[in-house]
């Protein structure tokens, strides 16, 4: 008898630690930032590859990159948009992401990212720099207010 009440409050723990279900589309529409504003809505997804520089030496081997990608994207049935840029001179841009010695931002889906355009080896223009949160919880993602509090012009 003893073993079964154990049980019982195992189960009870256990459905107590349990996360709380995931709040539906029209729940998400109806929260706003501290300020009023509307939560962001997810209206795309995009992924990154990380390719290895060794096969790039030339501007011709991106190219020849983007036809390998542009001949598979057809065959396995994926969308492939070419770049209208992509016959003119290459950029290039410096970037740089930005942490604390023990990662913080990293290991909490921040990103610190500054990135300098140059033009024959020389940085020109102002640099973009964005913080952003990159988090798999949908929700956790749309509910994280990223905007800067400052006077001035950002996006």
């Amino acid at each position: 008898m003893a073993k079964d009440k154990n049980k019982k409050k195992s189960a009870v723990k256990a459905a107590a630690k349990e996360p709380a279900p995931a709040k539906t589309a029209a729940q998400k529409d109806s929260q706003t930032y501290i300020d009023g504003a509307p939560f962001d809505k997810v209206t795309y997804l995009e992924a990154k590859l990380i390719l290895k520089p060794d096969r790039f030496t030339s501007v011709q081997s991106f190219r020849d990159f983007g036809a390998i990608v542009k001949k598979t994207a057809k065959k396995v049935g994926v969308g492939f948009i070419p770049d209208p840029n992509s016959e003119r001179r290459p950029e290039v841009r410096e970037i740089v992401f930005g942490d604390t010695p023990d990662f913080r931002l990293y290991n909490g889906a921040f990103i610190l990212r500054r990135r300098i355009s140059c033009v024959d080896g020389f940085p020109v223009g102002d640099p973009e720099i964005v913080f952003k949160f990159r988090h798999p919880d949908e929700l956790k993602a749309t509910q994280m207010d990223v905007r800067p509090k400052i006077a001035g012009k950002y996006r």
